[in-house]
């Protein structure tokens, strides 16, 4: 029987805060920062639209505006044309990485001119402009102001202000109609702006809503993902423990209580617990391997737990291993060394047991096969409370990025244990 394991992700940062840097790095300010909200996406494609629409509307409204220029200022005039209609354009050009406050505060800005220019024209110029020609300029992009608040402001705020641009545009129309009832005219031309603006405040307010909707369904599953990933921190962390606890301290105890292990070995590996035990409060990243002192490593790992072992490798002289993975396989091998002394004689039944230790250098990697020709065991009865397999071989290499394990052994027919990390 078989048990293989894929190549899986890096694991989380081990240590007793890891749940809270899991959580944090979802809602660290670069994370949002990459991925803009719903609502504000869609504020900024508005504003883009906005800016296309001014620039028809300008070359429209042209014919008109030098119609109606006015002759005292002139200049004045043109330039309160280029500004009313190249405010939106500015806005639709710099719509997409500028920041929302300044698009907010154009749009704001749009809809005061737009005021300004309606007063000005109540004030100093209410009177009828020529016959066929005597719809003023401004109010033929109504849209424009209107559409902008209705983009940033709430929908009370959108609805009353479109009210008043119907008022001022149906104000301004009969203060200039060349029609023999100018009244009637005005009321019309606002009635007819009321009624084509409400559609554009409907859609738009409907829209930011579901926007927000979608801002809010988010939020609960960004949280949802950090509770997800804080449990999964949590887990590979309590699994990590128990494996240490296996490997370090039960075994340091059982090496003791045999009274078969040199005092110099035992100390040595009481040592390099407590070390590992240390580490888990605060993980200090080591530096990388090489393939020279990884083969020095693991030989002197064999010459401890299993004397009569025989190393062979081929390791690439240029080979550099990550400490996290070099420290996984040292441990797995260390674990399989260990249930081989303890187990493949099956307690004196085979008086001879041979086991071979072959390190290679494979796909820019290394592979690591613990072999013996002991009695083996059935895999399917291990219990799943036994680390030594489960966690302190087969879950020691899942937790490391590009690192596998395999156990295989049938009964009377030895032990094969294969570990291996690819970058």
């Amino acid at each position: 029987m078989t048990v293989q394991t894929d190549r899986l992700q890096p694991a989380a940062p081990v240590g007793p805060d890891a749940a809270s840097r899991a959580t944090a790095v979802l809602a660290s300010p670069g994370t949002r920062a990459r991925i803009r909200p719903a609502s504000e996406r869609l504020a900024r494609t508005l504003f883009a639209g906005l800016g296309v629409t001014a620039l028809c509307f300008g070359a429209l409204s042209a014919d008109s505006f030098f119609h109606h220029i006015w002759s005292p200022a002139p200049e004045l005039a043109t330039a309160a044309w280029l500004v009313f209609f190249a405010v939106p354009i500015l806005v639709g050009i710099s719509s997409f990485w500028a920041p929302l406050r300044v698009l907010r505060g154009f749009a704001i800005g749009q809809s005061v001119f737009f005021f300004l220019i309606i007063g000005f024209w109540l004030v100093f110029r209410a009177e009828p402009l020529p016959a066929g020609a005597d719809i003023p300029w401004v109010i033929s992009y109504t849209a424009g102001p209107t559409m902008a608040i209705a983009v940033i402001a709430a929908d009370r705020v959108a609805w009353v202000h479109m009210a008043g641009v119907c008022l001022a545009s149906g104000l301004l129309r009969s203060a200039t109609s060349a029609d023999p009832n100018p009244a009637l005219v005005g009321v019309q031309d606002g009635l007819y702006a009321l009624l084509a603006l409400t559609v554009f405040v409907g859609l738009f307010t409907v829209t930011r809503q579901r926007a927000a909707s979608v801002d809010a369904a988010e939020v609960v599953a960004n949280a949802d993902v950090a509770a997800a990933a804080a449990r999964v921190a949590r887990t590979r962390e309590r699994l990590t423990i128990d494996a240490l606890v296996h490997d370090g301290v039960i075994s340091t105890l059982l090496m003791a209580g045999h009274g078969r292990v040199p005092t110099r070995v035992l100390s040595r590996h009481a040592a390099d617990t407590l070390i590992r035990l240390d580490a888990l409060r605060a993980p200090v990243p080591g530096r990388p391997v090489s393939g020279a002192e990884l083969e020095h490593r693991l030989e002197r790992l064999t010459a401890e737990l299993a004397p009569d072992a025989t190393v062979r490798s081929n390791l690439d002289g240029d080979l550099e291993v990550p400490a996290v993975a070099a420290n996984a396989l040292l441990g797995a091998v260390g674990e399989a060394l260990r249930n081989s002394e303890a187990a493949a004689d099956g307690a004196g039944i085979v008086s001879s047991v041979v086991r071979t230790v072959i390190v290679q250098a494979r796909a820019g990697g290394i592979r690591v096969e613990v072999l013996d020709d002991g009695v083996g065991f059935d895999l399917s009865a291990v219990p799943p409370e036994r680390l030594g397999i489960s966690e302190s071989i087969i879950g020691r290499m899942q937790r490391v990025a590009g690192g596998s394990a395999a156990v295989r052994s049938w009964p009377g027919a030895g032990t094969e244990v294969v570990v291996s990390w690819t970058p």
